[in-house]
């Protein structure tokens, strides 16, 4: 009988430390939720307000009724035995209450995503609530039920409030308050406030009409744990990511299109997958990085004109390997545009990488006539921009920006935020700012360009293709080249000389491409 009452104290003891370490965790918890909220806006800022409360309420209550109860026991001769559990019920709902305000219409959001969080999180606070009720009604009532089962309903107490604590831990670290990290190397850009007028052929934010063969559906990865996802998703399967967290305020309810998630972010800009509303379609959204974080006044004017110059480019511009412009729109909080939803994954997204928080993703060199015909291709689509009236400058030529459809071998060009037109009058055109290392052409670090720029953007992207060696390693230095079949690797010299009249035109690496082997090339 020793035994076993000693093995029961052991037990209780430790359940008891056990519960201990779940109400400071959740506390502490807590108060980062608290912190965080002052940074965040709208829904997410009141469900992670809302988290907070739930987080601290145990260590609060704990404490409360604590002193409740001293104060009780020291005067529990003026009380009848009726009073004193009246009054230690009546006590033990007050936190409950607390909880109840979202249903009073505190905190309570619109957006389903976080209307739902909110009721899983009211539903664990009236839980836990609700077995504290039944573990002391009994010692209080002396229920001989309650009693019995009080060994039982203390052990899912003690499973039910680690189960809070681990899932409230989770919905900071994984749903949140995690910060979006980029999946794609940023472009440079200049510090310059100044940028030259662009000079149009026509003037017009109206979508290109051009047809397209419908792709299929492609999973998008998420941003933190790269599980692929479907489109319609609202959250991650694998580390319970919010899509939505992520969308700045200014986007996350315009008249027409609503921002669902981050597709990824460069030097001045950042894309998200938005629903147009009106056409029951998804499309993409672009708008200043600023829109984020705050921006000095000379850095978002410069970022403003690039924006607006890229949309008047894509107004000019109709082919079937380019991303339509849809719609401009502009807002009290800027301007913003809207672009075709290309579903398909990056050709960066098939090489290796660093992913979020500094974590290699393993990929591979594409097989070599595959890798080919997707070079034939873009050559293609730089030719067609190089033989415009006044030809387009696309400037940062690189994996991350071609889009490959699924059952498509034809990559789709986007992100012209870096583009410029062409002056041809015998010189390169002055820019602001140089690309991306790596796949910028020699003389963009020099402020300058012409179609040849594109031309060595291609070969860098093809040389990252064919070796998965990542020329932002090592800008302006191939030393895989020697790896490569001597006619590839010829041509792919030729595609990379520092001299830009040594370069072959888009037209003549295309050609080159399919000679070497044009069973690979389209």
């Amino acid at each position: 009988m020793g035994i076993i009452s000693i093995f029961l104290m052991l037990v209780a003891i430790t359940l008891f430390s056990v519960c201990v370490i779940f109400i400071f965790s959740a506390f502490g918890h807590g108060l980062i939720a608290f912190r965080m909220s002052r940074q965040r806006t709208g829904p997410d800022a009141a469900t992670l307000r809302f988290l907070g409360i739930n987080l601290c309420e145990p260590l609060v209550t704990s404490l409360f009724n604590i002193l409740f109860l001293v104060l009780l026991i020291s005067h529990l001769s003026d009380l009848s035995w009726e009073a004193s559990i009246f009054s230690t019920r009546f006590v033990l709902l007050l936190p409950m209450a607390v909880l109840l305000l979202p249903a009073l219409g505190w905190l309570r959001p619109t957006v389903p995503i976080y209307r739902n969080l909110n009721g899983r999180i009211f539903a664990l606070g009236v839980a836990r609530t609700g077995i504290t009720f039944l573990i002391l009604s009994g010692p209080l009532t002396l229920n001989v039920w309650l009693l019995l089962l009080l060994p039982f309903v203390f052990l899912g107490g003690v499973w039910l409030l680690g189960y809070s604590n681990q899932w409230g831990r989770q919905l900071l670290h994984g749903r949140l308050l995690r910060p979006y990290a980029p999946q794609t190397p940023l472009a440079v850009s200049s510090n310059s406030s100044t940028l030259p007028a662009p000079q149009l052929l026509v003037q017009s934010t109206q979508p290109a009409v051009f047809p397209r063969l419908p792709a299929l559906s492609a999973p998008l990865l998420c941003p933190l744990c790269h599980t692929p996802t479907t489109l319609e998703e609202a959250d991650c399967s694998g580390c319970g990511l919010v899509f939505r967290s992520r969308v700045p305020e200014a986007l996350q309810s315009p008249a027409r299109y609503t921002a669902l998630r981050p597709l990824g972010t460069g030097g001045m800009s950042s894309v998200y997958l938005a629903h147009d509303q009106t056409e029951d379609q998804f499309c993409v959204i672009k708008t200043l990085v600023s829109v984020d974080a705050q921006r000095d006044a000379d850095w978002s004017r410069e970022a403003a004109v690039c924006l607006r110059r890229e949309a008047e480019l894509l107004g000019q511009v109709e082919h079937p390997r380019i991303a339509r412009l849809l719609d401009r729109v502009s807002t009290d909080q800027g301007e913003f545009l809207v672009l075709e939803y290309i579903a398909g994954r990056t050709l960066e997204q098939h090489l290796t990488r660093i992913g979020p928080n500094g974590v290699v993703i393993p990929g591979a060199a594409l097989p070599l006539e595959e890798a080919l015909a997707y070079a034939a291709s873009v050559a293609a689509t730089l030719d067609y921009l190089a033989t415009l009236p006044q030809p387009l400058l696309h400037l940062d030529i690189k994996p991350a920006n071609l889009i490959l459809p699924p059952d498509q071998n034809e990559p789709i060009l986007v992100d012209f935020g870096g583009a410029m037109l062409w002056q041809q009058t015998g010189a390169t055109t002055r820019l602001a700012g140089y690309g991306t290392p790596g796949y910028a052409a020699p003389e963009q670090y020099q402020g300058q360009a012409s179609p040849q720029s594109d031309v060595d953007g291609l070969g860098a992207t093809l040389y990252h293709l064919l070796t998965d060696d990542d020329p932002t390693a090592h800008p302006l230095d191939f030393p895989a080249l020697a790896i490569l079949p001597p006619d590839i690797a010829t041509l792919l010299a030729s595609a990379l000389e520092h001299d830009p009249a040594a370069r072959p035109t888009a037209a003549g690496l295309r050609a080159g491409l399919m000679h070497q082997y044009p069973s690979g090339t389209r």
